[in-house]
């Protein structure tokens, strides 16, 4: 599977103060960030895990992303194998990385602590899909949420992620949902009934 990583800017500008700690109520995150040997254990695991993951390959590629249909482009507007897929992301000081959600990926510990290098504090995470609109143009939008039980971000946060995506890839259509939000469980039902 393939890991992406997106340099952003001004994500301080933009999330102000507001960083998301790690969700003490969540047993896996529990068990990743505890400071007893088991904790560190798991997460110097998730280190060497994280560092394969970003091992530059043949296949690696670098550039630069000036519009919100350049983001969709990069990951083939959210289609793998011939199929819509869902996307784990997490957002740092300064990139948005993100990975396919799925057999590939299972959530053994965490996938956002695998994405953060298991960071005690992001700035957000959660998951994604790309719709399709209808019409002749191509177009798509991103659906993008909080649903991350290891951090566990803020709902109200919801707009400056928006607002961060949208000062990054300008022309996006993006949508936010917050993870309990029935519009977005009927969309990621329609997204994993594809799959």
């Amino acid at each position: 599977w393939k890991v992406y990583t997106v340099d952003l800017i001004d994500v301080g500008t933009v999330m102000k103060e507001r960083k998301q700690g790690w969700n003490q109520q969540y047993a896996a995150a529990a068990r990743i960030f505890n400071d007893d040997l088991s904790g560190q254990a798991l997460r110097a695991t998730i280190h060497m895990q994280y560092k394969q993951m970003f091992v530059t390959s043949p296949g690696t590629k670098r550039g630069v992303l000036a519009s919100g249909r350049e983001f969709l482009q990069l990951m083939h507007c959210g289609v793998v194998r011939g199929k819509p897929r869902m996307f784990t992301y997490v957002i740092m000081e300064d990139r948005m990385t993100f990975t396919e959600t799925g057999r590939a990926m299972k959530d053994v510990l965490s996938k956002h602590a695998l994405l953060s290098n298991a960071a005690r504090e992001v700035r957000y995470s959660g998951e994604f899909h790309v719709q399709p609109l209808g019409g002749t143009g191509g177009e798509h939008r991103l659906v993008i949420d909080n649903n991350s039980g290891t951090y566990a971000p803020e709902k109200a946060d919801l707009p400056l992620l928006k607002e961060l995506l949208l000062h990054n890839f300008p022309g996006l259509n993006v949508e936010v949902y917050d993870r309990e939000d029935p519009a977005l469980k009927a969309y990621t039902k329609e997204v994993k009934a594809l799959q």
